[in-house]
């Protein structure tokens, strides 16, 4: 058994590039576009607080991206609506499988939007109630890193020099959306 493959786990603050990516690309949103988050909010019946106490602070997008602010994360989602969060999940391919070259791939786990209460837009974004496999993130992060251009993936590509696979590509983001999210995603790192 291929554990990447079969196995799903809870993303946690990996998910939130899904939801930032959404807003970026619907227009709402630029890395510039600055709000004003308390150090907590309420979502429903639920209050959500960050991982790490701070202060309420001005934030850009890039600076709740690479700080992975639950309560800016929170806030570009009910901006982009559950709606559009549940697509933009669609469209990087979670809750199905990825089509790679081995037996038993698990689709993960995603809540139909239907099915949403009205506290999930306060934990889905954050990748909690929600199951992926690691290849499933590895294509969406994999995306980002090419341009916005998701590769199918695979495990043979050539058998006695003969190629066997040919991954399909789907555009998943704009190759600016791309860019943008790739100069957040440094700044975790960097800052």
């Amino acid at each position: 058994r291929n554990r990447a493959v079969t196995d799903t786990y809870e993303p946690g603050s990996t998910f939130k590039v899904v939801t930032v990516a959404g807003a970026l690309s619907e227009g709402l949103v630029t890395p510039t576009t600055s709000f004003f988050l308390k150090d907590w909010i309420r979502v429903a019946d639920r209050v959500v607080n960050e991982h790490e106490p701070r202060p309420a602070q001005q934030m850009t997008v890039s600076q709740i991206l690479s700080n992975s602010s639950n309560i800016g994360t929170i806030t570009l989602a009910e901006k982009l609506g559950r709606r559009n969060v549940a697509r933009w999940i669609d469209r990087f391919g979670f809750g199905r499988p990825t089509g790679i070259d081995f037996p038993g791939e698990s689709r993960g786990i995603v809540l139909p939007v239907e099915k949403w209460s009205g506290s999930t837009i306060g934990n889905v974004p954050l990748g909690q109630g929600v199951a992926v496999t690691p290849t499933q993130m590895a294509r969406a992060y994999g995306a980002i890193a090419n341009g916005g251009v998701a590769n199918e993936p695979y495990l043979v590509e050539r058998v006695g020099g003969k190629r066997v696979h040919k991954p399909k590509q789907t555009r998943i983001i704009s190759p600016t959306v791309a860019a943008q999210l790739m100069a957040m995603l440094r700044n975790v790192v960097s800052e």
